[in-house]
C-alpha cells in the first residue's frame, strides 16, 4: 500500500476521503480549541445586533446633548444640567421621532435612508418644538444646528457602524 493510500480512510462504502479533511493535523493551530457551533455563532451575532441599536441611540442622544452644551457655551450660558436639558429637549424629542419614523432600530447604522431621515426629523421637529415653546428662531441657528447635527449624527452613525462591523 502506498503512502498516499495509507492516509485515506473510507467514509462510506465505495468512497474515499482524505484523513486530513476528517481530523486536524498536528500543525493545525486550531487543534484543541473548541470551535463555536453554527447555533452558538448565530446567537453571538444576534446578541451583537441587538446591542447595536441601543448603542446607536445612546450615541445619537449624547451628540444632541453635546450640541446643546456647545451652543450654550458659545453664548456664555450656564452649563448646569437643567439649562442643558432646556436647550436639548426639543432636539432629543425630534431625535426620538426620527427613530420612530424610520424604525431606526432595524438598521441603526445605515446612513441612507435611516440616518438622513433621523437627522432631518431631529432638526425639523427640534426647531418646531423650540419655536412652539417660545425658544425663538434665527436662520443662523437653523444653519448651525443643521450642520452640527448632520456632522455628528451621520458621522457618529458611520463610525459606530464601522466599529460594529469590525467586531
Amino acid at each position: 500500500m502506498s503512502h498516499q493510500n495509507a492516509e485515506r480512510t473510507t467514509a462510506h462504502p465505495g468512497t474515499q476521503q482524505d484523513a486530513a479533511t476528517t481530523a486536524p493535523r498536528e500543525s493545525d493551530p486550531r487543534r484543541g480549541q473548541q470551535q463555536p457551533t453554527p447555533a452558538q455563532r448565530s446567537k453571538r451575532d444576534s446578541d451583537a445586533r441587538r446591542s447595536t441599536p441601543a448603542a446607536q441611540a445612546v450615541l445619537d442622544a449624547a451628540l444632541v446633548v453635546a450640541f446643546a452644551v456647545v451652543g450654550r457655551a458659545s453664548h456664555s450660558e450656564s452649563l448646569d444640567p437643567a439649562g442643558v436639558l432646556t436647550t436639548a429637549w426639543p432636539f432629543l424629542a425630534g431625535l426620538g421621532l426620527g427613530w420612530l419614523a424610520v424604525r431606526a432600530w432595524r438598521h441603526p447604522h445605515r446612513l441612507a435612508p435611516q440616518g438622513l431621515i433621523v437627522w432631518v426629523v431631529t432638526v425639523a421637529a427640534g426647531m418646531g418644538l423650540r419655536v412652539g415653546t417660545g425658544g425663538g428662531f434665527a436662520v443662523a441657528f437653523l444653519v448651525v444646528a443643521s450642520l452640527f447635527l448632520a456632522l455628528t449624527i451621520l458621522g457618529g452613525r458611520a463610525a459606530l457602524g464601522a466599529a460594529t462591523r469590525r467586531r
